[in-house]
């Protein structure tokens, strides 16, 4: 008997449909991780996109590894990073770090038009994370450490990492071993003592511990949250602490806090100390825990409810400024105008707009704000109500880096000077891909604009990485440079401190 040759163009022996069966296909995607179902498995065709349609098979969990591949289809090409400000560059950079992917880093980093020189927040997120490979990926890389960095690993417990930082030179900081002890790791706060024990602080060595740690550990110390912290206060208070800056920290943002208030009040902790507490609650926008606070009598004084009112404007949480108004004596209009603008809600600005008027709302500073702040849509809100512009809104946009933003104001006809400062500011983030965008716009500096010095002093004088790369671009367009007055002084002042700075000036 012959056997029956299949057609292969017709469920063939090599045709992957005989296989990719979708209770099949189905069982695989049950082991794997649910970005690799979203950024992969989905991919394959438009059968197994549409048999894994449902939301927890089509959302990127941020909180897990992604596919190396998605990553840099996603964020390994200019174009895709043309839509972020800087601040959002630098923490897709951080989250990176903190994810210990040297892959993902290396593509990020390998566009340092867009990513400017490496950081010590950089650093701190993978100490944080535990990631020592990350870190020595780093340090190879000569990125800036310091004690922060060491403390951000003792906070996380990663004994580990704190051991390799202290070894290769990392500078200390006298509230590691408190931070250790916040988080809750006694035997690394005990550690990181012995390490340096001249050069501890121990007043935030035993907050550390009254926050993190048992009661039976914090008397340890005097010679993760903790049940017992009626014992602590009580303890505190009998040998003379202020137990009641401690007893306000112990209160937000646990999920018994009103427990711990009424306790505390109970004990005569004074009902005006509840005060910070309000201006918490305003700020993170939980009109429950202000509400409880002012129906025990909480009564805010104008300070504390200027704070309030303002952080609860900043978050763009209505309900709370609401809540807060009527504790106002005057308000505080530019302020007000302003943290209403960083919100980057347009509702937030009409809310003030509503009740302090046009004159005090619409001004070129508050349109300067929402640049530096905002999306496009308050941006656009803001003019459509006339608020007038004038040129500090085309060097807020170059300082926060949204190439977005420039294209808009420049198609719009914002007005711009010919000083440098857009330039100066770019330049002194090392923001390349924004100094090569207000080029393309047709902006401009005047030959006296002195934008190279201005650019070095920002640098110097605040500590800030070298951007070598933004400054030679400077030099490649021409910019002049004073050698003899200015930029001379800058440069010597850094030198010391910037040896990388020597290739820009050799050229």
């Amino acid at each position: 008997m012959k056997e029956q040759m299949a057609d292969p163009g017709v469920h063939g022996t090599g045709d992957a449909s005989r296989v990719w069966l979708p209770e099949l296909v189905q069982r695989v995607a049950a082991f794997l991780p649910a970005n690799v179902v979203a950024c992969t498995l989905r991919l394959v065709d438009k059968a197994t996109a549409a048999l894994f349609r449902s939301p927890e098979h089509t959302v990127v969990l941020l909180s897990q590894p992604v596919p190396d591949a998605a990553f840099a289809q996603r964020w390994g090409r200019p174009e895709k990073l043309r839509a972020l400000t800087l601040s959002q560059r630098q923490k897709l950079l951080r989250l990176t770090a903190r994810s210990g992917s040297l892959h993902k880093l290396q593509t990020l980093v390998a566009m340092p038009d867009y990513f400017p020189p490496l950081c010590k927040d950089v650093f701190s997120a993978a100490a944080s994370a535990g990631h020592l490979h990350a870190c020595e990926w780093l340090l190879e890389r000569s990125c800036p450490w310091g004690g922060e960095v060491l403390s951000a690993a003792t906070r996380a417990g990663h004994q580990h990492v704190c051991s390799w930082l202290l070894a290769k030179g990392c500078p200390w900081s006298d509230t590691a071993p408190a931070q250790a002890a916040h988080g809750g790791h006694l035997a690394l706060a005990e550690w990181l003592a012995q390490q340096r024990p001249g050069e501890v602080d121990a007043h935030a060595l035993l907050v550390g511990a009254a926050e993190g740690c048992e009661l039976p550990t914090l008397q340890r110390l005097h010679s993760h949250p903790t049940a017992d912290w009626r014992a602590k206060v009580e303890w505190l208070q009998g040998r003379g602490y202020d137990w009641e800056a401690y007893s306000l920290r112990c209160l937000l943002p646990r999920p018994d806090w009103r427990e711990r208030a009424a306790w505390l009040l109970e004990r005569g902790f004074p009902l005006g100390g509840l005060q910070g507490l309000a201006r918490i609650a305003a700020g993170a926008g939980d009109t429950d825990a202000l509400s409880h606070l002012l129906s025990l009598g909480v009564r805010l004084t104008h300070g504390a409810a200027s704070e309030a009112f303002l952080g609860a404007l900043r978050g763009g949480h209505l309900s709370a400024a609401e809540a807060v108004y009527p504790f106002l004596e005057t308000v505080n209009t530019a302020a007000a105008v302003t943290d209403a603008a960083r919100s980057g809600q347009p509702r937030a600005l009409e809310w003030v707009l509503e009740r302090v008027g046009p004159e005090a709302v619409l001004t070129p500073a508050t349109f300067r704000c929402a640049t530096e702040a905002c999306g496009l849509e308050a941006m656009a809100w803001l003019r459509e109500h006339g608020c007038p512009w004038d040129a500090s809104a085309i060097k807020a946009a170059a300082e926060c880096g949204s190439q977005e933003k420039l294209e808009w104001l420049m198609s719009r006809g914002c007005p711009v000077k010919d000083d440098g400062e857009p330039f100066v500011f770019a330049c002194s983030n090392g923001d390349v891909a924004t100094l090569r965008c207000l080029q393309r716009l047709g902006c401009t500096w005047r030959p006296d604009a002195d934008v190279f010095t201005r650019a070095v002093r920002i640098m110097a004088f605040e500590s800030r990485p070298c951007a070598e790369a933004a400054l030679i671009w400077l030099l490649e367009q021409g910019c002049r440079v004073d050698w003899d007055g200015g930029a001379a002084v800058a440069v010597r002042y850094w030198e010391g401190l910037r040896p990388d700075l020597d290739s820009v000036v050799e050229r």
